[in-house]
């Protein structure tokens, strides 16, 4: 087997035909949305299923990453000073977490947490960067690592970022605060620039630490 006859039969394993094959389709989008909903952010959501709503709300969220990706197509971005442009897409991915969190309120009366919407979208979106989205690529390096910690693996300990913490120790990704996970995104990203004398883009250091430490 040739080297992207391999790659494109693991992109169908990881995220399915549609997704692999014509990755800017709203199937395709919804459907990676649909995977980390199931493989991490599900997971998590105690008592949501008999909240009500869960189906819609779901297929809701998936909708709205598409049209978060869609609108980025038409978004500046590209062509911005990489400061402003990383402010630009930081106050998008608020905003869109902010109104997850307030439509899951609203809707079901489900606590929806920061640290929920931030994985949704942040692993929606490296997902369809991996599947190589136009739209997703093309803005790549301004693009937020997960923070998807555990009690035994933490990547970013590697070069000195630790977990955010509250009143009561260390937090969960899955209870996360926005001032919490605003911190700790910023924190890691002055971190990987130091660690990479500013080379590497979040993803791309991420990429290469889960090859280099032992996490």
């Amino acid at each position: 087997m040739d080297e992207r006859t391999r790659l494109s039969s693991l992109m169908v394993q990881e995220f399915g035909a549609p997704a692999a094959t014509a990755p800017t389709s709203r199937e395709a989008i919804t459907d990676v949305a649909n995977k980390v909903y199931g493989k991490f952010v599900g997971r998590t959501m105690h008592g949501f299923g008999p909240k009500g709503n869960k189906s819609l709300l779901v297929k809701d969220t998936a909708n709205s990453l598409y049209d978060f990706v869609t609108d980025l197509k038409t978004d500046p971005l590209v062509i911005q000073d990489a400061g402003i442009a990383q402010a630009n897409f930081d106050t998008r991915h608020d905003t869109w977490c902010l109104n997850r969190i307030s439509a899951f309120r609203s809707s079901s009366g489900f606590a929806l947490t920061y640290g929920h919407a931030q994985m949704w979208i942040n692993m929606t979106l490296k997902g369809l960067d991996t599947l190589g989205h136009p739209a997703v690529v093309g803005v790549h390096r301004y693009l937020h690592v997960a923070a998807a910690y555990t009690e035994r693996s933490h990547l970013a300990a590697f070069i000195g970022v630790s977990r955010p913490s509250g009143p009561s120790g260390k937090v969960p990704w899955s209870q996360l605060e926005r001032d919490q996970y605003r911190d700790y995104q910023q924190r890691l990203r002055t971190a990987i620039a130091a660690d990479s004398g500013g080379l590497l883009a979040p993803l791309d250091w991420e990429a290469q630490a889960q090859k280099t430490y032992p996490w």
